[in-house]
């Protein structure tokens, strides 16, 4: 099982390769709403800064229960679910 460094690492080396690939001095950024369904708190919370570091708008749900309530109350479209 990755580790949440393992994690983050893969992140910066796919950044990096974005970067290289494309010429841009940083990789692209995000705007679109990403809903996180994740039980595990600290899983939940690396995605969201990740995310929300990346340009995205991110609403995060502990359960599957939890996301539908905030989708029935976000009123706007989700673009991307995310979730295990």
């Amino acid at each position: 099982m990755a580790t949440l460094l393992d994690e983050a690492m893969t992140y910066a080396l796919l950044a990096r390769d974005i970067v290289a690939a494309t010429g841009r001095r940083e990789p692209p950024r995000g705007h679109e709403t990403v809903l996180v369904v994740e039980d595990e708190e600290i899983v939940r919370d690396v995605a969201l800064r990740v995310l929300e570091r990346s340009g995205y708008m991110v609403l995060t749900a502990s359960s599957a229960s939890e996301a539908l309530a905030l989708v029935a109350h976000h009123g706007a479209p989700i673009d991307l679910l995310l979730t295990d």
